[in-house]
């Protein structure tokens, strides 16, 4: 089923709240202080941690929730963490009209595959209370649904041609990476997550800076003036690029992604959110990658 469905039931969500908490139909916890029983280790740089278990009737799988604090900011993190998979990723809730209350949408790929688990969340900051509900082709629901998504880009698969302007002028095409390992990152200016792992995304760069064989670029989902406005006092060292209508409709409406393509053009490397260590793990990724190829030669 497609995001815009969910994002729908979501936003129907938020409308009923405008008027009242939600009823016994959801489920509802509250925020305590203090990290959640497996620690990720992208947390480990996060302060001023509350965090809440998410129910999800599903006993191999563990969701749980929280916030941090951040130059004076809250801000929202959730962990997905199951004996074949974990999952950490930062965002950010809205407003409900005419409520105190702040809303927005869940959603963790099982093993980096296709398959996914959508809810809907609500913050009450005033008492810390969580109300939830999973979502699923049907509606809402108490216990968590496993469905499959479909999408463009998928790991072994070829990857699809895409051709973007330049940030500095000229044109990026997959064509033009032929024989590297191209690492791809699908961002936003309004993506938090995606700000918060650039420093390391930069280190990243820099140590690959004088191998020929690997190349880096970004794709914004933002205007032309609106990167260079963002730019004036922030540094991202991948190659900038600029979204058009093929690229959005490859990439999607979520950000960050993670993608690597290797040098006969197969997708190696898909991965959905970010968090400010991320770049250790494609680098473990990259350079596994690139020590088989060497053994190949």
């Amino acid at each position: 089923m497609k995001r815009t469905v969910f994002s729908f039931i979501a936003f129907f969500l938020a409308f009923v709240l405008q008027a009242q908490k939600p009823d016994d139909s959801y489920l509802s916890t509250k925020l305590i202080s203090g990290y959640p029983p497996q620690k990720p280790i992208s947390m480990q740089n996060l302060s001023d941690i509350k965090s809440a278990t998410l129910e999800t009737g599903i006993d191999s799988i563990q969701i749980f929730f929280g916030t941090y604090s951040e130059n004076d900011a809250v801000g929202y993190w959730a962990f997905f963490y199951s004996k074949k998979n974990k999952s950490f990723q930062m965002f950010e809730l809205q407003p409900i009209d005419s409520t105190r209350m702040l809303s927005g949408d869940l959603i963790f790929r099982l093993n980096n595959s296709t398959h996914e688990i959508f809810g809907s969340i609500m913050h009450d900051p005033e008492t810390d209370e969580i109300f939830y509900t999973w979502l699923n082709e049907n509606g809402t629901s108490k216990v968590a649904s496993v469905m499959k998504k479909d999408r463009p880009i998928n790991e072994n698969q070829p990857m699809p041609f895409f051709n973007v302007e330049s940030l500095t002028g000229g044109r990026i095409a997959l064509d033009d990476f032929k024989g590297k390992y191209l690492v791809l990152n699908w961002w936003a200016i309004s993506c938090r997550p995606c700000i918060a792992e650039m420093p390391g995304l930069n280190e990243m760069v820099e140590k690959y800076k004088t191998r020929k064989d690997v190349a880096f670029v970004a794709i914004a989902h933002d205007n032309k003036e609106k990167l260079e406005n963002f730019f004036s006092d922030r540094t991202f060292n991948y190659e900038q690029a600029l979204s058009n209508a093929e690229a959005v409709a490859l990439f999607g409406d979520s950000y960050p992604k993670h993608i690597i393509v290797d040098p006969h053009g197969l997708v190696t490397f898909y991965l959905e959110g970010g968090s400010p260590e991320i770049h250790h793990y494609i680098e473990q990724v990259l350079e596994s990658q690139l020590r088989n190829n060497s053994a190949l030669e």
